[in-house]
């Protein structure tokens, strides 16, 4: 299984370096953005199995939150959330329990470790519940709506699926920086495409509502260029 998500994980990297530099909306884009998502489902799940089996919460949690943010937002850019309903609002519940699991287990590393110890910890915990609380909120709110059209959709996408990659690039090269060769063993260095990936979250919301023209995310003859 650990060949099986180094495979995956590589992919997946591969894959969203692809999509993030084509035309967005063309047929380069959307071939890269399947195998991205394909790859980051299976690196996700088997991360979060292993990690489980080791008894590493915290990246079990992880593994399950780019799972969800990845299949949201594959069902978003699709149009397929009316065709997905009942999918949708199981990933939306699931990341409310995740939200709430993280933020109680963070509560409970702090009481158990005391408040200088167990403050990094809960920290980590509190940051990873609100991603997964505002995420199934913003779900709630589409449901209400009833559909989700237009510049917000394809925002929705985009922060969805740099999240993940985000999450993907720090468990690659900052979660496994002791197996790069000894050269490369510098965080600072290995924290570039960390960063550069939550970067791209404020750089396309920017982009895309600072836009006069009306966008989609999947019909859009003017394609978009990072």
């Amino acid at each position: 299984m650990t060949l099986f998500h180094i495979i995956a994980g590589t992919l997946a990297l591969l894959s969203a370096l692809i999509a993030v530099c084509s035309a967005k909306g063309d047929s380069l884009h959307r071939k890269a953005g399947l195998v991205f998502c394909g790859s980051m489902v299976a690196m996700s799940l088997t991360g979060a199995y292993m990690a489980y089996s080791k008894q590493e919460v915290f990246s079990a949690l992880i593994g399950l939150l780019a799972f969800y943010l990845v299949s949201t937002g594959y069902i978003t850019v699709g149009g397929l959330f009316q065709k997905a309903r009942m999918v949708t609002f199981f990933l939306m519940v699931a990341a409310f329990v995740l939200g709430i699991v993280g933020l109680s287990l963070g509560v409970r590393t702090l009481q158990n470790s005391g408040e200088s110890a167990g403050l990094g910890s809960f920290v980590a915990f509190a940051i990873f519940s609100s991603i997964a609380i505002i995420g199934a909120l913003l779900d709630l709110r589409m449901f209400i709506a009833g559909s989700i059209q237009g510049k917000h959709r394809l925002a929705r996408h985009l922060w969805r699926m740099c999240l993940a990659l985000f999450l993907a690039c720090a468990a690659f090269f900052l979660g496994q920086a002791d197996e790069f060769p000894l050269m490369l063993q510098n965080y600072k260095l290995l924290s570039i495409p960390v960063i550069a990936s939550l970067a791209l979250i404020p750089y396309w919301i920017v982009r895309i509502f600072s836009s006069k023209k009306k966008l989609s995310a999947v019909k859009d003859k003017r394609k978009l260029r990072p």
